[in-house]
């Protein structure tokens, strides 16, 4: 991983892996035959992983949508907090290719993303139906509620002596609900 984590997912050779290993090539295809994809997909599947479980958590805990919404964000700090390599990797490998949420994720994994922001989603469309929220298309919305996570925490891997990462989720959660929210609500 560290050669990923060094050279990103494109510059990052088959043979690079293998050294790093200490292993031949050959040994590395006989454990990941599909080379430098598979590996890279084993990396993703335990961030995935680990995202799916903090949403389950986080939003099964929420009494209202805002609750949800900040429990989303709990997860991804979760999750930024027990793999910084591979979310660093992430948005290297990302960063401003689109607003597809699941863009660098094999297809199953994008999948199981995707489903975790569907659920913040719905939150968001039912808390716009209630008033709570400003209208505006919850697709756009929860893209501006991920670019705000990806930079706030993306900050924190680049300086983590700054603001701790549980300062960071307030900032986040400040802004957005302060940007989104109706008065009043």
């Amino acid at each position: 991983m560290s050669r990923f984590f060094q050279n990103g997912y494109h510059g990052t050779t088959i043979q690079e892996i293998a050294e790093e290993a200490e292993f031949g090539i050959g040994t590395v295809y006989r454990h990941f035959p599909g080379g430098k994809e598979e590996i890279y997909c084993v990396l993703q599947e335990g961030v995935v992983s680990d995202f799916e479980r903090q949403v389950g958590i986080n939003i099964g805990l929420a009494k209202d949508e805002f609750d949800v919404v900040r429990g989303y964000i709990r997860a991804a700090a979760s999750v930024y907090a027990q793999h910084p390599r591979e979310m660093a990797i992430h948005l290297r490998e990302t960063a401003g290719v689109g607003l597809d949420l699941g863009r660098g994720l094999a297809p199953q994994l994008a999948a199981r993303y995707r489903d975790c922001a569907d659920r913040v989603g719905q939150a968001l469309s039912s808390g716009m139906s209630k008033g709570l929220f400003r209208k505006m298309s919850s697709k756009d919305l929860l893209a501006i509620l991920r670019a705000m996570i990806n930079a706030v925490f993306a900050g924190w891997l680049d300086q983590p002596q700054g603001p701790a990462l549980d300062e960071r989720v307030t900032m986040i959660e400040d802004v957005f609900f302060n940007g989104v929210a109706v008065p009043g609500s």
